[in-house]
């Protein structure tokens, strides 16, 4: 049993707070209810805090006090629960069953609790201060019912880092999968105060159905990936665009380079018949060689797409894709000449790769100063030329995502 806070500690609670912000508290004794009214000094009007407001401070403080804030801005969390200040212009989600006793995520407006703990958070209220001073019919609780929030129940974790630890991987899997599957761009807020989007939803819409409910995520998406694919799937700028999804098999370069050198290695090292004679010691001294020499960033993006993407579906998406035509031919592209793209079995992901590796260069090497030809200057013309090359990276950059998922461990 927990402990229960009346309606006029709530008061005095939430006015101690607003006074250590320079407000000043009306006695109860002049207001019929238990309404807050807050003045400052040399500003005209009250700002009022509603006896709805502070009932709700009071009926929350029990499941309030168990949150703790965490490390990202505008977000609280327990052992078994996050609530995370979010930017989402979508309807109403949930990802999982709330029925049952694994993690669950609902995305709408903010909970009773989140609302109660937002209200006297030392940043919130110097926003609703300056707010106040400079527009005196400002009003606070429109500005708390339009919050949104990601909420995430049934954690379960031993401790509130861990819990923060487990949340963000859903919380990043939930944002990879609304980008992925349905093009919605779901956000985390960096500080408190900014005003909401006046499309968000109001307190009249605090009942409404959920849309869908959606599966939960039994993956986990690599958080750096996710962010370059958020990036990318956000910006209106193709130059944005094109690089942030670039990033992501970019990612990978290294990595599979260097295991295709090291099984190379080891078939040589783990011969029964290998010495430390000058023939052997030789082969190991050639196989480094040649593998420097043929793997440049060409083939390593080559080689992550083989990784990670499958062959049919990737020719599959470019027979069927809305920019085909565009692919399907040869274009100059800031002073580079691009090939077709070959649809053909064995043949697409080097045709693929190429392509990709060309604009990339065509982007960040933009001088002309040695070749004195054309190269990217930002335009409508470089808009034309480079947004129908998004689409194609975009597909790829969310396979390699999904293929280097790992499993979810509960």
């Amino acid at each position: 049993m927990g402990w229960a806070m009346d309606d006029l500690e709530a008061r005095e609670a939430i006015a101690a707070a607003y006074v250590s912000v320079g407000f000043e508290a009306q006695p109860l004794a002049e207001i019929d209810d238990h309404s807050l009214h807050l003045t400052l000094a040399g500003v005209k009007g009250t700002f009022v805090i509603a006896a709805d407001d502070v009932h709700a401070y009071a009926e929350a403080a029990d499941e309030s006090a168990k949150l703790a804030p965490t490390p990202v801005p505008a977000s609280f969390a327990s052992n078994s629960y996050r609530e995370q200040r979010v930017s989402f212009d979508g309807p109403e989600c949930l990802f999982g069953d709330p029925s049952s006793s694994y993690p669950f995520v609902r995305i709408g407006p903010a909970s009773k609790i989140y609302r109660s703990r937002m209200i006297v958070e030392p940043e919130v209220m110097l926003y609703f201060r300056g707010r106040f001073e400079r527009y005196r019919g400002f009003n606070y609780n429109s500005f708390l019912h339009r919050i949104k929030t990601i909420s995430i129940f049934n954690v379960n974790a031993h401790s509130i880092e861990r819990s923060i630890d487990v949340t963000e991987e859903i919380i990043n899997s939930v944002v990879f999968r609304l980008l992925y599957t349905e093009n919605l761009n779901l956000s985390m807020f960096s500080s408190w105060p900014a005003a909401p989007a006046v499309s968000a939803l109001k307190e009249d819409d605090k009942e409404s159905s959920i849309d869908i409910k959606r599966p939960f995520a039994q993956v986990l998406y690599i958080t750096d990936l996710v962010r370059f694919y958020q990036r990318g799937a956000s910006d209106m700028d193709p130059f944005v665009q094109f690089l942030s999804f670039y990033h992501v098999p970019e990612y990978f370069f290294v990595t599979l380079s260097d295991a295709s050198l090291y099984k190379k290695m080891s078939q040589i090292l783990n011969a029964p018949s290998f010495s430390t004679n000058p023939r052997d010691l030789d082969r190991l001294i050639v196989s480094m060689s040649s593998h420097k020499s043929e793997t440049d960033e060409t083939e390593m993006l080559k080689m992550v797409l083989k990784e990670f993407v499958t062959e049919d579906d990737l020719i599959e998406y470019i027979k069927n894709s809305p920019v085909e035509s565009s692919l399907s031919k040869p274009k100059s592209c800031f002073g580079y000449q691009l090939d077709k793209v070959s649809v053909e079995k064995g043949h697409v992901f080097g045709s693929v790769a190429k392509r990709i590796k060309t604009i990339r260069n065509a982007l960040v090497h933009s001088s002309d100063r040695y070749e004195r030809k054309e190269r990217y200057v930002p335009g409508l013309k470089a808009y034309q030329t480079l947004r129908p090359e998004i689409p194609l990276l975009r597909f790829l950059a969310g396979a390699v995502i999904v293929g280097s998922a790992t499993p979810r461990v509960t």
